[in-house]
């Protein structure tokens, strides 16, 4: 499903977790590993608390990830490595497509993470221009994860056909690693006016209901998962609400669906994505839908 993986790391010590979630999916298929690393000539001046030259940065990497190749390479991986110099987004792209990637994993830091190259910016363009699945992880979010493999996938929804396209792709993708799925469908509070405060979720058994049941009739293109269900959480945000979800625990996984160029649009519509991995305390897996939506609208749409 994923024959190859372009790995973005920092070249630093806050690359094992990446590579840690990364290795999981290899777990049941054969998949190449091509690290990567940026040297940005135009930030990233402090480099593990120090300030060097660019040229020192570059050796410094190369020599990190070549130690990494030697590594993976033990455990019988097929893995290559790569320094470039350049803009991070827009090299990690242009890379992907030469190497022909069908997967890339980044990390996010936050915020209120190291001032690294890996902030927002370049997560989020990575995650609004990429041609092929993303995955990202935020070192700075700790969970207890399963060592191999994935053991329960939740899928945010967002009620519209285009989200839903996302559901053949998480199928096989928990047939190959023998995956539950949670439907998640996330209901955003309603304010009562004058007061304008969220309405009570004891106070909407009707919508509850009635969104688990928009779920549930997605449930047959899942067919041969082994465990599939629906969920239903009302938040302020569908943000808040995949967080939610995620925090009572049993969740290692978070798919979710998106598909214009310039826009994360409906469910993903404000950065959720972004946001969902600076405070997520497991991986995302983002997947950008490169067919034409209900509308009849193209890839380019603005939605």
């Amino acid at each position: 499903m994923f024959k190859t993986i372009l790995v973005a790391l920092e070249a630093s010590s806050l690359d094992a977790d990446l590579l840690e979630q990364v290795l999981r999916l290899t777990w049941r298929e054969d998949v190449r590993l091509s690290l990567f690393h940026v040297v940005d000539p135009e930030g990233g001046e402090e480099y593990e608390g120090e300030d060097v030259s660019i040229r020192l940065r570059h050796q410094a990497a190369q020599r990190r990830l070549d130690k990494q190749e030697q590594l993976l390479a033990g455990k019988g991986l097929t893995v290559d490595s790569h320094v470039h110099m350049g803009d991070p987004a827009d090299s990690i792209l242009r890379r992907a497509e030469e190497i022909g990637a069908s997967m890339i994993a980044l990390a996010t830091h936050g915020r209120s993470g190291p001032k690294r190259w890996f902030q927002g910016s370049v997560t989020e363009s990575v995650l609004r221009w990429a041609k092929v699945p993303v995955l990202v992880t935020n070192p700075t979010q700790k969970s207890r994860l399963p060592q191999e493999g994935f053991k329960r996938v939740l899928v945010p929804l967002d009620g519209s056909e285009r989200s839903a396209r996302i559901l053949p792709t998480v199928r096989a993708f928990a047939l190959l690693y023998d995956a539950a799925v949670t439907l998640l469908r996330v209901g955003i509070q309603p304010a009562v006016p004058p007061m304008e405060v969220p309405l009570s979720t004891v106070d909407l058994p009707p919508l509850r209901e009635h969104l688990r049941e928009e779920a549930r009739a997605l449930l047959p293109r899942l067919e041969g998962v082994r465990a599939a269900e629906v969920d239903v959480a009302f938040a302020d945000s569908a943000s808040d609400g995949i967080l939610d979800v995620v925090e009572r625990g049993g969740i290692d996984l978070v798919a979710l669906g998106t598909h214009g160029r310039t826009g994360l649009d409906r469910l993903l519509f404000g950065s959720t994505a972004e946001a969902v991995a600076r405070e997520c305390g497991v991986p995302i897996l983002v997947f950008r839908n490169l067919y034409e939506d209900e509308d009849g609208e193209g890839e380019d749409s603005e939605g």
